[in-house]
């Protein structure tokens, strides 16, 4: 399978690997998600499955790419990027009207600590 270039948001690192149809997997060098995602965990991405709130997803928003939980907030207009380690990391918060255009992908299946 042919790897992608690796992609950074200064706390994960992905490496995309692509399957066909469009779904791809990444590999997670980072404790943001941490416990439900571990560090190298192999992550499986479906762009054609929408994502409901409080999915796992795989985002891309302006320089920043990494996953998160995916948090509609309580208005239901504004978004929310969770990292499960508050501890270290903190949220990014998603304005309905924000200029910058955040991608999400559904994270369908999750393989631990590979």
């Amino acid at each position: 399978v042919p790897s992608m270039p690796i992609v950074s948001n200064g706390c994960e690192t992905l490496e995309r690997h692509y399957f066909g149809e469009d779904v791809y997997a990444i590999k997670v060098d980072c404790d943001a998600m941490t416990p439900t995602i571990g560090v190298n965990s192999i992550c499986l991405c479906n762009p054609h499955i929408n994502p409901s709130n409080n999915d796992i997803v795989h985002y891309s928003y302006g320089d920043q790419n990494g996953i998160a939980r995916y948090v509609l907030s309580e208005d239901g207009i504004n978004t929310i990027l969770a990292p499960e380690n508050t501890k270290n990391y903190s949220p990014i918060f998603v304005s309905w009207d924000s200029e910058i255009k955040l991608k999400m992908v559904k994270i369908f299946r999750i393989e631990q600590d590979l």
